[in-house]
C-alpha cells in the first residue's frame, strides 16, 4: 500500500498573492492553575509573491488576547503573534480559539488556532456554595479549605461584595486543611 501525503501543519491559501502560513494551529497548555495566565506564540509567516493585510485577530473570549506588532507583512517576512490566554476558574477541560481573518482582495483567508488546557483544582472547599441566612445569634459557618495535592499552603487574602461577610484566619498558618469561620456583618 502506497503511504498516505502528510497534511501541511498550517493552512494557506493558493494564489500567487500574499500566503499566511502559521507554525501550527493548535496548541495545548497542559495543566494550568485556576484564573492564572499563560502566554504563547505562533509564527506568522508570508510565503506569497506581494504583501499580506491582516485584519486584527480575535480570540473567541475575552480570556483570550491575541497581539500583532503589525498588520502587513512582506513577501518572505516572518511575524510573532503572542497569545494570551487567562485559565477559567472552574476545574475542567477548556478550549479556545483565535481567528486571523487576511484582507487578500476578492480572497480573504481565515485561519482559526485551537489553544487547550485542563484546569487542575489544587484546593477543595467545603462548603463549595455558601447560603447566607441572616438570624440572630447565628452561629459562624464553618468553612474548610483543603489541598488536594497534600501540600502545605497559606491563606493570604479574603475578600467578600460589600464586606458582608469576615474570614477569621492566621496569615502566618502553612497548613494541608484549613479550618475556619466565616462570620456575617449585619451591620
Amino acid at each position: 500500500p502506497k503511504p498516505k501525503a502528510k497534511k501541511p501543519v498550517a493552512q494557506q491559501r493558493r494564489d500567487d498573492a500574499g500566503l499566511l502560513v502559521i507554525d501550527r494551529l493548535k496548541h495545548d497548555f497542559g495543566a494550568v492553575e485556576p484564573q492564572k495566565r499563560y502566554t504563547t506564540e505562533f509564527t506568522l509567516t508570508n510565503t506569497g509573491k506581494e504583501p499580506l493585510e491582516l485584519n486584527q485577530p480575535k480570540g473567541s473570549c475575552s480570556c483570550t488576547v491575541p497581539t500583532l506588532k503589525k498588520m502587513k507583512l512582506e513577501p518572505g517576512e516572518v511575524m510573532q503573534m503572542p497569545v494570551t490566554y487567562k485559565a477559567k476558574s472552574n476545574p475542567g477541560k477548556a478550549s479556545v480559539t483565535v481567528t486571523i481573518t487576511t484582507k487578500a482582495p476578492g480572497k480573504p483567508d481565515t485561519q482559526r488556532i485551537t489553544l487547550s488546557s485542563e484546569v487542575i483544582r489544587y484546593i477543595t472547599a467545603t462548603p463549595n456554595r455558601l447560603v447566607f441566612q441572616v438570624r440572630e445569634n447565628a452561629e459562624p459557618t464553618k468553612v474548610v479549605l483543603a489541598s488536594d495535592k497534600g501540600r502545605a499552603f497559606k491563606i493570604t487574602g479574603f475578600s467578600c461584595a460589600g464586606k458582608a461577610a469576615d474570614l477569621v484566619f492566621d496569615k502566618e498558618l502553612s497548613a494541608v486543611r484549613h479550618e475556619l469561620e466565616l462570620v456575617v456583618n449585619l451591620e
